[in-house]
């Protein structure tokens, strides 16, 4: 699939890419995830693997070359830096990350 959709196609709900585990979007309802990892600093994210799993967060930062975000966490404000296949883009309505 393209990346950003074409203009006046249909949204796609779920992507995968290489690295990202097939069953990201357990951790949050389907509708409201992308198993992409975003590129802009600020935005919503959910943690699908590893021990913060199913908790929502906001991007820091990203190193394409070493694999791996910064991230804030929603609930505790602490940061953590997280693998690209612990992640995916949230993109639920607003509220619903908190």
């Amino acid at each position: 699939m393209l990346w950003p959709p074409l203009a006046g196609g249909p949204r796609p709900t779920r992507r995968v890419h290489a690295g990202v585990h097939a069953d990201a979007a357990r951790a949050g309802a389907q509708d409201q995830v992308e198993t992409v990892v975003p590129r802009e600093a600020g935005a919503r994210v959910l943690v699908v693997a590893g021990r913060h799993r199913g908790q929502r967060a906001r991007l820091l930062s990203r190193s394409g070359a070493a694999g791996v975000v910064a991230v804030q966490l929603a609930a505790e404000l602490d940061v953590a830096r997280l693998g690209f296949d612990e992640i995916c883009l949230f993109v639920g309505k607003a509220g619903e990350d908190e």
